[in-house]
Protein backbone atom coordinates (compact mmCIF):
# COMPACT_ATOMS: atom_id res chain seq x y z
CA UNK A 1 0.00 0.00 0.00
CA UNK A 2 1.59 3.20 -1.41
CA UNK A 3 0.05 6.59 -0.16
CA UNK A 4 0.69 10.05 1.42
CA UNK A 5 -0.54 11.39 5.02
CA UNK A 6 -1.06 15.19 3.80
CA UNK A 7 -1.19 18.22 6.11
CA UNK A 8 -0.12 16.94 9.27
CA UNK A 9 2.10 18.63 12.21
CA UNK A 10 5.13 16.38 12.53
CA UNK A 11 7.26 15.28 16.11
CA UNK A 12 9.78 13.21 14.66
CA UNK A 13 10.92 11.89 17.60
CA UNK A 14 13.26 14.85 18.26
CA UNK A 15 11.37 17.83 17.45
CA UNK A 16 8.39 19.00 15.98
CA UNK A 17 9.12 19.73 12.29
CA UNK A 18 8.09 23.57 11.57
CA UNK A 19 4.74 24.19 9.14
CA UNK A 20 2.61 21.19 7.90
CA UNK A 21 4.38 18.41 6.14
CA UNK A 22 3.51 15.45 3.92
CA UNK A 23 4.63 11.54 4.77
CA UNK A 24 4.66 9.48 1.72
CA UNK A 25 4.71 5.74 2.69
CA UNK A 26 5.47 2.61 0.21
CA UNK A 27 5.46 -0.71 1.59
CA UNK A 28 5.21 -0.02 4.99
CA UNK A 29 8.03 2.16 5.13
CA UNK A 30 8.76 6.03 5.04
CA UNK A 31 10.05 6.93 2.24
CA UNK A 32 9.76 10.59 2.01
CA UNK A 33 9.07 13.76 4.44
CA UNK A 34 8.68 17.08 2.45
CA UNK A 35 5.73 20.05 1.16
CA UNK A 36 3.40 19.00 -1.29
CA UNK A 37 4.40 15.62 -1.81
CA UNK A 38 2.62 13.89 -4.49
CA UNK A 39 1.34 10.12 -4.55
CA UNK A 40 -1.48 8.90 -6.22
CA UNK A 41 -3.41 7.74 -2.75
CA UNK A 42 -3.69 10.55 -0.38
CA UNK A 43 -5.13 11.07 3.29
CA UNK A 44 -5.44 14.75 4.53
CA UNK A 45 -4.87 14.81 8.33
CA UNK A 46 -6.31 18.08 8.35
CA UNK A 47 -3.77 19.69 10.51
CA UNK A 48 -3.34 16.61 13.05
CA UNK A 49 0.20 16.40 15.06
CA UNK A 50 1.76 13.13 13.06
CA UNK A 51 4.14 10.95 15.82
CA UNK A 52 6.17 8.01 16.43
CA UNK A 53 3.54 5.04 17.38
CA UNK A 54 4.21 4.79 21.18
CA UNK A 55 6.97 1.94 22.56
CA UNK A 56 6.54 0.36 25.61
CA UNK A 57 8.70 -1.46 26.68
CA UNK A 58 7.40 -2.73 30.28
CA UNK A 59 4.18 -3.97 30.12
CA UNK A 60 2.02 -6.51 31.30
CA UNK A 61 -1.26 -7.29 29.10
CA UNK A 62 -4.20 -5.39 28.20
CA UNK A 63 -7.86 -5.95 27.22
CA UNK A 64 -7.79 -8.99 29.39
CA UNK A 65 -4.94 -10.58 28.21
CA UNK A 66 -1.71 -11.10 30.29
CA UNK A 67 1.13 -11.26 27.99
CA UNK A 68 2.99 -13.90 30.36
CA UNK A 69 0.37 -16.17 30.13
CA UNK A 70 -1.55 -16.40 26.46
CA UNK A 71 -2.30 -18.57 23.83
CA UNK A 72 -1.37 -18.45 20.50
CA UNK A 73 -4.93 -17.08 19.32
CA UNK A 74 -4.63 -14.76 22.69
CA UNK A 75 -1.54 -13.25 21.15
CA UNK A 76 -3.24 -11.74 17.92
CA UNK A 77 -6.11 -10.29 20.14
CA UNK A 78 -4.05 -8.92 22.27
CA UNK A 79 -1.36 -7.30 19.80
CA UNK A 80 -4.70 -5.74 17.64
CA UNK A 81 -5.97 -4.19 21.41
CA UNK A 82 -1.99 -2.93 21.91
CA UNK A 83 -2.04 -1.19 18.19
CA UNK A 84 -5.57 -0.13 18.46
CA UNK A 85 -4.62 2.26 21.36
CA UNK A 86 -1.20 3.95 19.98
CA UNK A 87 1.08 0.85 21.54
CA UNK A 88 2.46 -0.03 17.81
CA UNK A 89 5.46 -1.49 19.53
CA UNK A 90 5.52 -3.86 22.61
CA UNK A 91 7.93 -5.60 25.12
CA UNK A 92 6.02 -8.26 26.74
CA UNK A 93 7.03 -8.17 30.36
CA UNK A 94 6.87 -11.19 32.67
CA UNK A 95 6.47 -11.03 36.19
CA UNK A 96 7.83 -13.38 38.56
CA UNK A 97 5.81 -16.38 37.84
CA UNK A 98 6.20 -20.27 36.88
CA UNK A 99 8.74 -21.58 34.69
CA UNK A 100 6.33 -24.02 33.27
CA UNK A 101 3.80 -20.86 32.56
CA UNK A 102 6.55 -18.74 30.96
CA UNK A 103 7.94 -21.40 28.92
CA UNK A 104 4.57 -22.02 27.25
CA UNK A 105 4.38 -18.51 26.44
CA UNK A 106 7.98 -18.24 25.17
CA UNK A 107 7.12 -20.50 22.89
CA UNK A 108 4.39 -18.44 21.59
CA UNK A 109 6.58 -15.54 21.24
CA UNK A 110 9.17 -17.54 19.67
CA UNK A 111 6.61 -18.09 16.78
CA UNK A 112 6.50 -14.31 16.56
CA UNK A 113 10.02 -13.03 16.75
CA UNK A 114 9.75 -10.90 13.56
CA UNK A 115 7.00 -8.66 14.77
CA UNK A 116 8.07 -8.83 19.12
CA UNK A 117 11.33 -7.14 19.69
CA UNK A 118 12.26 -9.18 22.53
CA UNK A 119 10.75 -10.24 25.96
CA UNK A 120 11.44 -8.89 29.65
CA UNK A 121 11.80 -10.36 32.58
CA UNK A 122 10.97 -8.03 35.07
CA UNK A 123 11.43 -11.41 37.66
CA UNK A 124 12.21 -13.80 39.29
CA UNK A 125 15.92 -12.39 39.89
CA UNK A 126 14.36 -9.93 42.83
CA UNK A 127 14.62 -9.30 46.45
CA UNK A 128 11.46 -10.61 48.10
CA UNK A 129 12.13 -7.64 50.74
CA UNK A 130 10.93 -5.16 47.58
CA UNK A 131 8.61 -7.78 45.64
CA UNK A 132 6.03 -5.55 45.68
CA UNK A 133 3.02 -7.37 43.66
CA UNK A 134 5.33 -9.76 42.43
CA UNK A 135 4.59 -13.21 43.56
CA UNK A 136 7.01 -14.59 46.44
CA UNK A 137 6.42 -18.15 45.88
CA UNK A 138 8.67 -17.89 42.74
CA UNK A 139 11.33 -15.13 43.45
CA UNK A 140 14.83 -16.76 42.38
CA UNK A 141 18.49 -15.44 43.59
CA UNK A 142 19.94 -13.95 40.52
CA UNK A 143 22.45 -16.65 39.29
CA UNK A 144 23.54 -17.88 36.31
CA UNK A 145 22.67 -21.49 36.31
CA UNK A 146 18.87 -20.49 37.87
CA UNK A 147 18.93 -18.04 34.81
CA UNK A 148 19.76 -20.55 32.33
CA UNK A 149 17.14 -23.66 34.10
CA UNK A 150 14.27 -20.59 33.53
CA UNK A 151 14.69 -19.50 30.41
CA UNK A 152 15.68 -22.94 29.17
CA UNK A 153 15.81 -22.83 24.84
CA UNK A 154 14.64 -19.59 24.70
CA UNK A 155 17.57 -17.32 25.46
CA UNK A 156 17.07 -15.65 22.29
CA UNK A 157 14.31 -14.25 23.07
CA UNK A 158 15.28 -12.31 26.13
CA UNK A 159 16.46 -8.76 25.21
CA UNK A 160 16.15 -6.95 29.03
CA UNK A 161 16.22 -8.15 32.46
CA UNK A 162 15.85 -6.60 35.85
CA UNK A 163 17.21 -7.93 38.83
CA UNK A 164 18.66 -6.64 42.19
CA UNK A 165 22.23 -5.84 42.20
CA UNK A 166 22.58 -6.73 45.86
CA UNK A 167 21.94 -10.21 45.35
CA UNK A 168 23.53 -10.82 42.46
CA UNK A 169 27.34 -12.43 43.80
CA UNK A 170 30.01 -10.47 42.13
CA UNK A 171 27.64 -9.29 39.61
CA UNK A 172 27.94 -12.57 37.70
CA UNK A 173 24.41 -12.78 36.39
CA UNK A 174 24.82 -9.43 35.14
CA UNK A 175 28.38 -9.39 33.83
CA UNK A 176 26.80 -12.63 31.74
CA UNK A 177 23.69 -11.26 30.20
CA UNK A 178 25.75 -8.08 29.25
CA UNK A 179 28.33 -9.88 27.43
CA UNK A 180 25.35 -11.70 25.72
CA UNK A 181 24.18 -8.38 24.62
CA UNK A 182 20.94 -8.22 26.93
CA UNK A 183 19.60 -4.89 28.97
CA UNK A 184 20.45 -5.45 32.73
CA UNK A 185 17.93 -3.33 34.20
CA UNK A 186 17.62 -2.71 38.12
CA UNK A 187 14.26 -2.88 40.30
CA UNK A 188 12.50 -4.40 42.77
CA UNK A 189 16.06 -3.89 45.10
CA UNK A 190 17.20 -2.62 48.33
CA UNK A 191 20.58 -2.01 46.70
CA UNK A 192 23.24 0.98 48.40
CA UNK A 193 25.05 3.59 46.81
CA UNK A 194 28.05 1.90 46.90
CA UNK A 195 27.19 -1.51 45.23
CA UNK A 196 24.73 0.62 42.92
CA UNK A 197 28.30 2.63 42.00
CA UNK A 198 30.26 -0.82 41.26
CA UNK A 199 27.11 -2.32 39.13
CA UNK A 200 26.58 1.35 37.24
CA UNK A 201 30.34 0.30 36.71
CA UNK A 202 29.46 -2.89 34.35
CA UNK A 203 26.24 -1.36 33.07
CA UNK A 204 24.66 1.93 32.56
CA UNK A 205 21.18 0.26 33.10
CA UNK A 206 17.56 0.72 33.56
CA UNK A 207 15.92 1.65 36.52
CA UNK A 208 12.44 -0.33 36.40
CA UNK A 209 9.59 1.97 37.73
CA UNK A 210 11.76 4.75 39.09
CA UNK A 211 11.29 5.29 42.88
CA UNK A 212 8.94 2.42 42.94
CA UNK A 213 10.01 -0.99 44.97
CA UNK A 214 13.50 0.34 45.72
CA UNK A 215 14.89 2.74 48.75
CA UNK A 216 13.53 5.84 49.39
CA UNK A 217 15.63 8.96 49.30
CA UNK A 218 17.36 9.44 52.40
CA UNK A 219 19.81 11.99 53.25
CA UNK A 220 22.08 9.41 54.89
CA UNK A 221 21.71 6.38 52.92
CA UNK A 222 20.81 7.32 49.49
CA UNK A 223 20.50 3.92 47.82
CA UNK A 224 20.32 3.05 44.57
CA UNK A 225 17.67 6.03 43.82
CA UNK A 226 19.78 8.06 44.37
CA UNK A 227 22.72 6.57 42.34
CA UNK A 228 20.14 6.41 39.48
CA UNK A 229 19.55 9.94 39.23
CA UNK A 230 23.07 10.89 39.67
CA UNK A 231 24.24 8.58 36.67
CA UNK A 232 24.06 10.53 33.90
CA UNK A 233 23.79 7.41 31.73
CA UNK A 234 21.00 5.64 33.48
CA UNK A 235 17.41 5.82 32.24
CA UNK A 236 14.25 6.20 34.46
CA UNK A 237 11.32 4.19 34.08
CA UNK A 238 8.43 6.44 34.76
CA UNK A 239 4.38 4.76 35.42
CA UNK A 240 2.84 8.38 34.80
CA UNK A 241 -0.52 7.45 36.35
CA UNK A 242 -0.01 10.23 38.95
CA UNK A 243 -0.48 7.35 41.71
CA UNK A 244 2.98 5.54 40.91
CA UNK A 245 4.41 9.08 41.49
CA UNK A 246 3.88 12.43 42.52
CA UNK A 247 3.50 15.00 39.74
CA UNK A 248 6.32 16.63 41.28
CA UNK A 249 8.58 13.97 41.32
CA UNK A 250 7.47 12.97 37.49
CA UNK A 251 9.46 16.89 36.91
CA UNK A 252 12.01 16.16 39.14
CA UNK A 253 12.76 13.26 36.94
CA UNK A 254 12.29 14.91 33.55
CA UNK A 255 14.73 17.77 34.95
CA UNK A 256 17.54 15.52 36.02
CA UNK A 257 17.32 13.01 33.53
CA UNK A 258 16.18 15.05 30.73
CA UNK A 259 13.48 13.58 28.09
CA UNK A 260 16.33 11.32 26.35
CA UNK A 261 16.42 9.14 29.60
CA UNK A 262 13.12 9.69 30.71
CA UNK A 263 10.67 6.65 29.78
CA UNK A 264 7.36 6.73 29.92
CA UNK A 265 6.06 2.87 30.61
CA UNK A 266 2.22 1.82 31.26
CA UNK A 267 3.57 -1.26 33.49
CA UNK A 268 0.04 -2.01 32.65
CA UNK A 269 -1.72 -5.68 33.65
CA UNK A 270 -4.89 -7.07 31.83
CA UNK A 271 -7.29 -5.30 33.72
CA UNK A 272 -6.25 -2.71 31.86
CA UNK A 273 -8.79 -1.04 29.55
CA UNK A 274 -11.68 -3.24 32.12
CA UNK A 275 -14.18 -2.14 33.87
CA UNK A 276 -13.42 -1.92 37.79
CA UNK A 277 -13.31 -5.22 39.97
CA UNK A 278 -11.15 -8.23 41.14
CA UNK A 279 -8.64 -9.92 38.79
CA UNK A 280 -5.38 -11.74 38.81
CA UNK A 281 -2.14 -10.48 38.34
CA UNK A 282 0.79 -12.99 38.68
CA UNK A 283 -1.19 -15.38 40.31
CA UNK A 284 -2.30 -12.81 42.97
CA UNK A 285 -5.75 -11.86 44.04
CA UNK A 286 -6.33 -7.94 42.97
CA UNK A 287 -8.82 -5.32 42.90
CA UNK A 288 -9.28 -2.80 40.67
CA UNK A 289 -10.90 0.68 41.68
CA UNK A 290 -10.36 4.55 41.83
CA UNK A 291 -8.23 4.14 38.48
CA UNK A 292 -5.60 1.93 40.44
CA UNK A 293 -5.08 -2.16 40.89
CA UNK A 294 -3.65 -3.29 44.12
CA UNK A 295 -3.35 -6.28 46.22
CA UNK A 296 -5.48 -7.44 49.44
CA UNK A 297 -2.23 -5.39 51.08
CA UNK A 298 -3.06 -2.36 49.45
CA UNK A 299 0.16 -2.57 47.37
CA UNK A 300 0.22 -1.09 43.82
CA UNK A 301 0.20 -3.91 41.59
CA UNK A 302 0.80 -2.49 38.04
CA UNK A 303 -1.25 -0.01 36.38
CA UNK A 304 -4.16 0.23 34.25
CA UNK A 305 -3.24 2.98 31.50
CA UNK A 306 -2.15 3.03 28.23
CA UNK A 307 0.58 5.10 26.54
CA UNK A 308 -1.75 7.43 25.34
CA UNK A 309 -3.41 7.91 28.68
CA UNK A 310 0.43 8.65 30.10
CA UNK A 311 1.40 11.06 27.39
CA UNK A 312 -1.50 12.74 28.12
CA UNK A 313 -0.99 13.20 31.59
CA UNK A 314 2.58 14.55 31.15
CA UNK A 315 1.02 17.27 29.05
CA UNK A 316 -1.44 17.91 31.25
CA UNK A 317 0.84 18.50 34.51
CA UNK A 318 3.05 20.73 32.43
CA UNK A 319 5.72 18.51 30.53
CA UNK A 320 6.43 20.18 27.45
CA UNK A 321 5.06 18.00 24.55
CA UNK A 322 7.96 17.59 22.72
CA UNK A 323 9.29 15.88 26.07
CA UNK A 324 6.51 14.10 26.79
CA UNK A 325 6.22 12.88 23.26
CA UNK A 326 9.80 11.57 23.22
CA UNK A 327 9.74 10.04 26.42
CA UNK A 328 7.51 7.77 24.62
CA UNK A 329 8.70 7.28 21.05
CA UNK A 330 12.67 7.80 20.76
CA UNK A 331 13.69 7.55 24.04
CA UNK A 332 12.08 3.57 24.80
CA UNK A 333 13.22 2.57 21.57
CA UNK A 334 16.92 3.81 21.95
CA UNK A 335 17.08 1.90 25.39
CA UNK A 336 16.29 -1.42 23.70
CA UNK A 337 18.35 -0.97 21.05
CA UNK A 338 14.86 -0.87 18.14
CA UNK A 339 15.23 2.86 17.25
CA UNK A 340 16.80 2.00 13.54
CA UNK A 341 13.10 0.67 12.72
CA UNK A 342 10.66 2.62 15.13
CA UNK A 343 10.73 5.31 17.52
CA UNK A 344 10.68 8.27 14.75
CA UNK A 345 9.36 9.53 11.46
CA UNK A 346 12.01 9.68 9.73
CA UNK A 347 12.78 7.88 6.06
CA UNK A 348 13.78 4.19 6.14
CA UNK A 349 11.87 3.65 9.67
CA UNK A 350 8.89 1.38 9.26
CA UNK A 351 4.99 4.10 9.33
CA UNK A 352 4.61 3.32 12.60
CA UNK A 353 2.22 6.83 13.03
CA UNK A 354 -0.33 8.30 15.19
CA UNK A 355 -2.88 11.28 14.45
CA UNK A 356 -3.19 12.88 17.51
CA UNK A 357 -5.35 16.09 17.62
CA UNK A 358 -4.80 19.08 19.65
CA UNK A 359 -5.25 17.69 23.45
CA UNK A 360 -2.79 14.44 21.99
CA UNK A 361 -5.79 12.13 22.11
CA UNK A 362 -5.07 9.09 19.44
CA UNK A 363 -7.14 9.50 16.26
CA UNK A 364 -5.72 7.21 14.22
CA UNK A 365 -3.30 4.67 13.98
CA UNK A 366 -0.87 2.94 11.42
CA UNK A 367 0.90 -0.33 11.75
CA UNK A 368 3.67 -0.57 9.08
CA UNK A 369 1.81 1.61 7.03
CA UNK A 370 -1.48 -0.04 7.59
CA UNK A 371 -4.45 1.93 8.95
CA UNK A 372 -5.55 -0.02 11.89
CA UNK A 373 -7.98 2.97 13.13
Amino acid sequence: MNYALKNCRIYNGEEFLEGFKDIKIENGKIIEIGDKIFCSEEIDCQGKIAVPGYVDIHTHGIAGFDNSNLSEEEYFKMTEAYHSRGTTSFIPTFPTIDSKTASDTFAVYLRHSDEIPCIHLEGPFINEEKKGAQNPEFILRPDKAEYANFISEYGDLVGRVTLSPERDENFELTKYLVSKGIVVSFGHTSCSYDIAMEFFEITDSIATHMFNAMPPVHHREPGITVAALMNENTACEIIPDMIHLHPEIVRLIFRLKGASKTICISDSIAATCLDEGNYIFSGLDIKVMNGSARLRSGNLAGSIITMAEGVRNLVKIGIKPEDALMSATSAPAKAMSIDDRTGYIKTGRMADILLLDEYFTVRDVFKNGIKVT
